[in-house]
């Protein structure tokens, strides 16, 4: 039989008239031979390493009670630095540019719920390792000049009212492009430390080739944006032949600013069902892909990062499944993309490198 007893310890190497203290002991059997525990009336409960500093040998104590001392103190550092402490954040701010069809802040319900393009806590978790993060807006179809010039105007007026000499610039997916455009062809290498591109299509996508020619021309989606007078630019400078004959070329990396990327790359038994006909397009043409760009295009720059997440997943966020679907196929919960711990990366990469 088992038992919890409260039970009085000897004090170590007291001796036999020494005082005892008292502490809570784990389960013991009731056929324990009673000469191991020692009886006071005393009613004090002492922790474990309270019994072991009253220990005569001092000396030793006192080591071990510094090397504990020792391992706490690294390790309240080493949890200063995950959270981002002053010596360990970034140089200069960073300011994020969305993708193709994005936006900053998306109201659904006006006073109750907003939509985020950088969703699942990114500014927040990024302000830990940053000493500020901005999110700028652009036109979510307009020409990779147009996105790049309004850009400028936020990016000016955030050094202006901040007081800054410079900053880091985030791009996903077309964000990277208008990044580029800005660094390259409108000034921006003056102000701008470094570019990190996420799931950018720096050598274009075969998808977009072809939504241009079965949505845009058969469909006539093309013609409806016009008449919506909605910009249609940002399609076409999506596509291998523009990315590769009329952007690269003209639009080369400035020697001052340093470029980083990131591509993502999954299974295609993995992707979203509404991802799947995309993979398959580029995967024919170019091969791993996260369902809009592949791992080939996305690369650029000076450092290259591969992750196991889609073209979504590297902003936070995850398609719903379809209802018949959920039916019948349980979610893969192990499979989860870490994004935060990437963005985090992303800032650990931007310090090393002081900017």
């Amino acid at each position: 039989k088992v038992t919890m007893s409260r039970v009085w310890m000897r004090r170590v190497g007291a001796s036999s008239s020494s005082s005892y203290s008292t502490v809570r002991c784990a389960p013991f059997c009731r056929h324990t031979p009673p000469q191991l525990f020692a009886y006071s009336q005393s009613t004090e409960i002492r922790p474990p390493f309270e019994v072991e500093r009253a220990a005569p040998h001092k000396e030793k104590n006192a080591t071990v009670s510094l090397k504990h001392g020792r391992e706490l103190r690294d390790i309240k550092q080493r949890s200063k630095g995950r959270h981002g402490d002053e010596h360990t954040k970034t140089r200069y701010p960073v300011v994020l540019c969305h993708g193709l069809a994005g936006f900053d802040r998306l109201t659904l319900i006006p006073g109750l719920y907003a939509f985020e393009y950088w969703r699942g806590g990114i500014h927040s978790h990024l302000k830990k390792y940053c000493p500020d993060v901005f999110i700028t807006r652009v036109s979510p179809t307009a020409s990779i000049r147009d996105r790049a010039l309004r850009l400028k105007e936020q990016i000016m007026r955030i050094l202006e009212e901040s007081k800054i000499e410079k900053i880091n610039l985030i791009g996903h997916s077309m964000g990277g492009l208008d990044s580029r455009y800005l660094v390259s062809i409108l000034g921006g290498h003056e102000f701008v430390s470094s570019v990190t591109t996420i799931g950018t299509p720096h050598r274009g996508s075969p998808f977009a080739k072809w939504a241009l020619d079965n949505i845009g021309t058969r469909m006539r989606m093309m013609a409806a944006l016009k008449w919506l007078d909605i910009p249609v630019e940002g399609f076409n400078n999506l596509t291998t032949e523009w990315m590769n004959n009329e952007f690269n070329p003209h639009v080369p990396d400035m020697p001052d600013v340093r470029y980083y990327s990131f591509g993502g790359s999954k299974p295609r038994d993995r992707m979203h069902t509404l991802l799947k006909f995309p993979y398959d397009v580029i995967y024919e043409a170019e091969g791993d892909n996260d369902g809009l760009v592949s791992v080939e295009s996305s690369k650029w720059g000076e450092a290259f990062e591969l992750v196991h997440a889609d073209h979504i997943e590297a902003i936070n966020l995850t398609l719903p499944r379809l209802p018949l679907r959920s039916l019948f196929v349980r979610p893969d919960r192990t499979a989860v993309f870490d994004c935060l711990s990437m963005y985090q990366r992303i800032a650990e990469r931007l310090h090393a490198n002081n900017h």
